[in-house]
């Protein structure tokens, strides 16, 4: 495959990534439903509006970073590093940012089915993922593909 190429193609694939992630954050993630009577849907932008309405401000931020920030700035630091002025040194900090942050990328998803499993086990509501989860996960593996097919065009 050429440098070109891959490219290109990492060009697409983060493209498709940043439209997920919008959608992922502003579409619900879960639904749940009490009494079988009442419905609410929940972003994670809602739920960091919810959490910080109830002044769990710790929990937001870190709803907050992981889900809206990181994603973000590793898609942005992704395309930069996919134009052609960067140079080679500042292309592996980057590389090395993005390494270190991946660790941390399917927190969020994790932090969803602790709270999906926490309703279920309580009996008092029965919760449902919603598209926007499906959304968010596929930012995270579009992002990752893009991350391989961008190393590829640097020949590393």
């Amino acid at each position: 495959m050429t440098a070109s190429l891959a490219r290109a193609i990492a060009a697409a694939l983060l493209a498709a990534a940043l439209v997920c992630l919008i959608a992922g954050v502003r579409l619900p993630i879960i639904e749940l439903k009490r009494f079988f009577v009442f419905e609410d849907g929940y972003s994670i932008l809602s739920l960091i509006g919810t959490l910080t309405d109830a002044g769990e401000w710790v929990l937001a931020t870190i709803i907050a970073l992981f889900a809206v920030v990181f994603p973000l700035f590793k898609i942005a630091a992704l395309a930069l590093m996919l134009t052609p002025a960067v140079s080679p040194v500042r292309r592996a900090r980057l590389s090395a940012l993005i390494d270190g942050m991946g660790k941390w990328s399917m927190l969020d998803v994790l932090i969803a089915a602790v709270i999906i499993v926490t309703v279920k086990i309580s009996g008092l509501e029965s919760a449902a993922t919603q598209p926007g989860l499906y959304f968010f996960v596929a930012s995270i593996v579009l992002t990752i593909a893009a991350s391989r097919f961008e190393r590829r065009s640097v020949g590393a």
